[in-house]
């Protein structure tokens, strides 16, 4: 079964190249995707990742 990996950032540049390399460079993964904080809380609610990778400072889809 595929590991399952959510990674969460609010700059789509940033949260595509995490995602690709990570579909690239890890064997036998699912990656997700959010823009937002929110938008995370709500993907958690549905389905039970094994690993988040959030950045660490807002992630609100706001310029800080």
């Amino acid at each position: 079964m595929a590991r399952q990996i959510l990674v969460v950032d609010d700059d789509p540049v940033t949260l595509d190249a995490l995602a690709e390399t990570l579909r690239i460079k890890v064997a036998d993964v699912e990656v997700a995707v959010c823009v937002s904080a929110q938008r995370a809380f709500e993907a958690v609610g549905f389905f039970n990742y094994d690993l988040a990778i959030t950045y660490r400072g807002r992630c609100d889809g706001t310029a800080s």
